[in-house]
């Protein structure tokens, strides 16, 4: 069984991606993002109350300056979304011709031809294979990642190719919704 993909990553591949990112977090990072948006809600809570306070006693530059540091917490709070599909923009920018390329995967490896470069690795070059929102991850370490949308494939079954990549390289295709 062969499969051959030819990547034209978009926007929305790269949304993907950071999802992913997050959804695989450590249980630690997501109790600290949790922790941090319940602080960041408590601490709006209190800019309120704090503008309430001022505007009824004024307790000079200490309450002004923490007033401060809530308002910049705010507003990272409500720019992290457009930040994160500013970053996505960015990383299509940079990426796309690093990325974009031809996967044939044969029974005994992966050959990638990109426009600048060319190489081939074995199955057992994988760390961990990821399905999510129709896409193939596939991580050879934690920085260096295939993106394989199914609309790419231009041979073999897109639906077949997640038990053929785990049977190659004895990973299980963890499939995050």
């Amino acid at each position: 069984m062969r499969f051959e993909v030819k990547t034209e990553l978009t926007k929305q591949d790269f949304n993907a991606l950071l999802t992913l990112s997050k959804k695989k977090a450590t249980r630690f990072v997501r109790i600290l993002t949790i922790s941090l948006k319940v602080l960041a809600i408590l601490l709006g809570v209190g800019l309120v109350a704090e503008i309430i306070v001022l505007r009824v006693w004024d307790n000079g530059p200490l309450v002004r300056r923490v007033g401060l540091y809530l308002i910049l917490l705010l507003i990272w709070l409500v720019l992290w979304p457009l930040f994160q599909r500013i970053l996505a923009g960015k990383m299509l920018e940079t990426n796309s011709k690093q990325l974009n390329g031809t996967f044939l995967f044969t029974e005994d490896e992966i050959q990638e031809s990109m426009e600048h470069m060319s190489g081939n690795y074995a199955y057992t070059s994988f760390w961990k294979i990821y399905h999510s929102q129709g896409i193939y991850f596939l991580y050879i370490d934690k920085g260096h990642v295939f993106i394989l949308p199914e609309r790419c494939f231009t041979q073999g079954d897109p639906a077949a190719f997640g038990s053929f990549i785990a049977e190659k390289t004895g990973l299980e295709v963890k499939e995050i919704k």
